[in-house]
């Protein structure tokens, strides 16, 4: 026969229920840590991580604070008023919410209330009594805090901030994973001198442009840029004074666009401008701004290297969208063997 172990007295009881609840909560914090690195690709990642953290510490509201400078900001909020989000920005040597940060450990005030004047500006009708900050802790360190905000005073154990910090822990992972993700996608589609597109990734929105340009008609404008003397510039100053023409330029472009538009460097000292719902009138009007950006800069830095560029203009629809790069390309070679006197300046 087979004896169980069952609690012999009453004062056991409480001690099982907490094991039982404990054990309840491990498998809670599991089932947040999935739900939150299965999110890693959402827009709404960080929703995840205060709804999971919610429902895992029965708190009422929640948010991400980030470092920004010397105060902590609220990069996102769960289930706050106005009233409490506008008190959300602290600086780093609140003792509520910067020791989270600064000391890395997890900060857990009972009653706010009695925390004095320290807590008075969480004070107020719906607003909070409990609070709970963790660290957004890292290999990459310590960037924010995740805090719980609780209607009734509570009573924290270390085992309710080991289960936060814990979390946390998971939430900076897989915030810190998806910025290296996005920072990989960049990099996969951007040059990495300039920051502008590459050539593969201007190819591909080429692409789709033309689908799209075919099927619902419309027109379609690029512009085709090469930088003037630039081996000049290489030779006289340097390859470090020809990679910051071609980084100024690129800046110039992106400037002096839509967002929209595609600013693409091509190979070389070439650059291309691709504007979807663009016309003639439109593209010549931008190639004006272009070179308007280009002498500004020039006269802002009289004693750098001149930084000049032939344009070719081009603009298409459904029928001629073929030759759409090919005709700016040879317009900007026409332009440039007008200005070849100019081509050594540097």
């Amino acid at each position: 026969m087979v004896a169980l172990n069952l609690p012999t007295s009453g004062t056991d009881l409480p001690l099982i229920r907490r094991q039982q609840r404990n054990i309840f909560r491990q498998r809670r914090l599991l089932e947040a840590a999935e739900m939150i690195h299965r999110s890693l690709d959402s827009p709404s990642l960080e929703t995840t991580i205060l709804a999971e953290a919610v429902r895992l510490m029965d708190a009422q509201r929640a948010a991400l604070l980030i470092v920004r400078g010397d105060v902590l900001v609220a990069a996102q909020t769960f289930g706050i008023d106005d009233a409490l989000e506008r008190l959300l920005v602290v600086p780093l040597v609140d003792p509520l919410f910067g020791r989270a940060v600064v000391n890395g450990e997890t900060v857990a005030v009972d009653d706010v209330e009695a925390a004095g004047p320290v807590g008075g500006r969480l004070l107020g009708p719906g607003i909070c009594r409990g609070l709970l900050t963790a660290p957004l802790q890292s290999y990459l360190g310590t960037h924010g805090a995740l805090v719980l905000f609780f209607d009734t005073v509570q009573r924290f154990g270390d085992d309710d901030q080991a289960l936060l910090h814990t979390l946390a822990i998971q939430a900076a992972i897989a915030l810190d994973n998806r910025r290296l993700m996005h920072e990989k996608d960049q990099m996969a589609v951007r040059d990495g001198l300039t920051g502008a597109y590459n050539r593969s990734y201007l190819e591909l929105a080429l692409e789709r442009s033309t689908k799209e340009l075919r099927r619902n008609g419309g027109v379609i404008s690029v512009l085709f840029l090469d930088v003037d003397g630039m081996k000049a510039a290489n030779d006289s100053r340097g390859h470090q004074a020809g990679d910051r023409l071609l980084k100024d330029l690129a800046g110039l472009l992106a400037a002096s666009c839509r967002e929209t538009d595609i600013v693409a460097r091509y190979g070389g000292d070439e650059f291309v401008v691709l504007m979807p719902g663009t016309d003639a009138e439109g593209a010549r009007r931008v190639a004006s701004k272009v070179d308007e950006a280009i002498a500004g800069h020039n006269d802002a830095a009289p004693g750098a290297v001149r930084l000049s560029a032939s344009i070719g203009v081009h603009s298409a629809g459904r029928d001629d969208v073929d030759e759409l790069l090919r005709v700016a390309d040879r317009r900007m070679y026409e332009m440039k063997r007008s200005r070849a006197p100019r081509d050594g300046d540097a």
